[in-house]
C-alpha cells in the first residue's frame, strides 16, 4: 500500500458487559494500528458503557457514543455516518477477531482496489468449546455474479462482518440498515452492497470468531412482523439476483425461502397460518424455473413444486414435539 489507510471498526453494544472486553481486547491490540474504534452503547444498562469509557480513556483511537436503545440497526448507521476511515468494518461485541484480522484483509489492496474483501469466519460453541471453522469452495472465480449462490449457501455473505467494506460506496449510495425490518435486516443490507461490487477478494483464512452461546426461546422470532420482515428480504433477494444475472441464483433462492417456512413453521394459529405462510413464500418463487434444460435446474424446480407436501409433513411432526 502506498499510504496507511484508515479503517474505521464499528461495534454496536447492547448489555454485553460479560464479553466486552475480550472483544475490545482483539481489536485494540490488531497489528495494524491505523484505526478509528466506534463504540456505539445502544442503552446499555449492565455497565457495558462505563466499560466502553474506560478503554477509551487508554486509547485515543476510540470514540465512544452513547445513545438511547434504538436498536442494532440504528446502532450500525450511526457509525456509518460518524466514520472517517475510508474502508469500514463491523464487529459484533460478543464475538473476537484475529490480532492480524484487519492487517490481512488490506493486503489484497496492495495489488488492486477491491471493494469488497471477505476473509473466513470460525463458528465456536461455548458450550463445548468446539471450533468449526467454514470452508470456502475451491471453485471461487473472484466474479460476483459467478460466486454469489456459493458464498451464500455457506452462509458468508449474508452478514456484515468478516467483510471491509468501502465507506464511500455506503455513503454515496445512501446503503443503511433497514430499520424498519426486524429480521434478517443484515441480509438486506449486503444486497444494496453488492449491487457495486463485480469483483472482489478472499482471505481464506478463518479471522473472525462467531462465539455461539445458548440459543434463547425462538418464539418472539416467529412473529407476524418478522414474517413480514422476511418477505421483504426474499424479495429482494429475488430482485438482486435477477438485476445481476447471478449464476445458480435460483438455488440460493429456495434455499432460503425453505429455511424461512421452516424458521417460521410453528405458529400459534395452527395450519391455517403455515400454509399462508408457505403459500407466500411460494409466491416469491413462482416464474423463476422457465429454464429446466439441466439437471440441476430441473431437481430444483422439482423441489420447488413439491415443497409444500414435504413441509406440510414436516409442519404436524413439529407440532406434535416429534421435532
Amino acid at each position: 500500500m502506498k499510504k496507511e489507510i484508515l479503517v474505521s471498526i464499528v461495534v454496536p453494544v447492547y448489555n454485553a458487559k460479560d464479553y466486552l472486553e475480550a472483544c475490545l481486547n482483539s481489536i485494540v491490540d490488531q497489528s495494524y494500528k491505523n484505526l478509528e474504534i466506534i463504540l456505539i452503547d445502544d442503552g446499555s444498562n449492565d455497565g457495558s458503557g462505563n466499560i466502553l469509557d474506560s478503554y477509551a480513556k487508554k486509547d485515543n483511537r476510540i470514540r465512544v457514543v452513547h445513545n438511547t436503545n434504538y436498536g442494532v440497526s440504528y446502532a450500525r448507521n450511526y457509525g456509518i455516518k460518524i466514520a472517517t476511515g475510508s474502508k469500514i468494518l463491523f464487529i459484533d461485541s460478543d464475538d473476537t477477531v484475529d490480532l492480524d484480522y484487519v492487517k490481512k484483509l488490506l493486503i489484497p489492496l496492495e495489488i488492486a482496489d477491491y471493494n469488497l474483501v471477505i476473509c473466513g469466519i470460525n463458528d465456536v460453541k461455548l458450550k463445548n468449546n468446539r471450533i468449526r471453522p467454514r470452508k470456502f469452495p475451491k471453485k471461487l472465480t473472484g466474479k460476483l455474479q459467478n460466486d454469489f449462490c456459493d458464498l451464500f449457501m455457506m452462509p458468508i455473505i449474508t452478514g456484515p462482518v468478516t467483510k471491509l467494506y468501502d465507506t464511500s460506496i455506503l455513503r454515496k449510495n445512501e446503503i443503511y440498515f433497514s430499520e424498519d425490518i426486524s429480521f434478517n435486516e443484515d441480509v438486506m443490507f449486503n444486497l444494496q452492497y453488492l449491487r457495486y461490487v463485480e469483483n472482489y477478494k478472499i482471505v481464506n483464512e478463518a479471522l473472525y470468531n462467531y462465539l455461539r452461546r445458548p440459543s434463547q426461546s425462538l418464539s418472539k422470532n416467529r412473529s407476524e412482523k418478522n414474517f413480514q420482515s422476511v418477505l421483504k428480504v426474499a424479495n429482494a433477494l429475488k430482485n438482486f439476483i435477477e438485476d445481476k444475472k447471478i449464476i445458480d441464483g435460483n438455488i440460493a433462492l429456495t434455499h432460503q425461502c425453505l429455511n424461512y417456512l421452516k424458521w417460521f413453521a410453528v405458529t400459534n394459529g395452527g395450519y391455517p397460518v403455515f400454509k399462508q405462510r408457505a403459500s407466500k413464500l411460494k409466491s416469491v418463487l413462482d416464474g423463476i424455473y422457465a429454464t429446466k434444460d439441466n439437471k440441476r435446474a430441473t431437481n430444483i424446480w422439482l423441489l420447488k413444486n413439491g415443497w409444500l407436501f414435504v413441509l406440510y409433513v414436516m409442519y404436524w411432526i413439529r407440532e406434535k414435539g416429534k421435532l
